[in-house]
C-alpha cells in the first residue's frame, strides 16, 4: 500500500478557497469535501494543518491523505485538481501550488508532482534542493472530513 499526501495553500481566500468560502473548519459543511474525497479511489481524509513559523506567523494547507495500491500517476493528480475545481475551488493567486508527495516509510518523503492549480501546469522538481534550516515551526492540525468503510458504501464522517 501506497501512502501520499496532496497539499495546497489556504492561508487566504486568495490562494484557496471554495464557492468563495474561506477554507476552515467551521465551513468544513460548505467545502464539498465529500464530493470530492468520493470522486477517487484514494483520497481518505481532508484535513488543515497550521503551521505556526514564528510567534506572530501562521501559514494553513488544505491536505488529503491518500493511499492506493498503486501509484498515482499524472493523469490521475490532474484529474484529482480538475475534480476540485468541479467541487467549487479556485484560486485568484496565479502561482498558487499544489503537491503530491509521497510517504516514505523510514526515509524522506518524496515529491511526485507539483503543479500550478489555476492552469494545471506540471513544474519541474529540482533534483537538487537547498540545505534545510532546522524545522523551528509548530504545527496544529483540524480533520475536516474522512471517509469511512461500511459494507461496501462510504459514508463521510465530518469533525467539528
Amino acid at each position: 500500500m501506497n501512502n501520499y499526501k496532496i497539499k495546497i495553500a489556504c492561508t487566504s481566500k486568495d490562494q484557496l478557497c471554495c464557492n468563495n468560502e474561506k477554507i476552515s473548519k467551521k465551513n468544513s459543511k460548505k467545502l464539498n469535501l465529500e464530493k470530492l474525497i468520493n470522486s477517487n479511489d484514494f483520497a481518505v481524509n481532508a484535513l488543515i494543518l497550521h503551521k505556526k513559523l514564528k510567534k506572530t506567523t501562521t501559514t494553513k494547507t488544505l491536505e488529503f491523505n491518500c493511499k492506493r495500491d498503486n501509484e498515482i500517476s499524472n493523469i490521475d493528480f490532474e484529474t484529482f485538481i480538475k475534480d476540485m475545481k468541479n467541487c467549487g475551488y479556485s484560486s485568484k493567486i496565479s502561482k498558487t501550488i499544489i503537491r503530491l508527495i509521497k510517504i516514505n516509510n523510514n526515509e524522506p518523503n518524496e515529491e511526485i508532482f507539483i503543479y500550478e492549480f489555476q492552469s494545471i501546469t506540471n513544474i519541474d522538481i529540482d533534483i537538487e534542493k537547498p540545505k534545510k534550516k532546522p524545522n523551528k515551526s509548530t504545527y496544529r492540525t483540524e480533520i475536516l472530513c474522512t471517509k469511512e468503510k461500511k459494507l461496501n458504501n462510504y459514508n463521510m464522517k465530518y469533525y467539528h
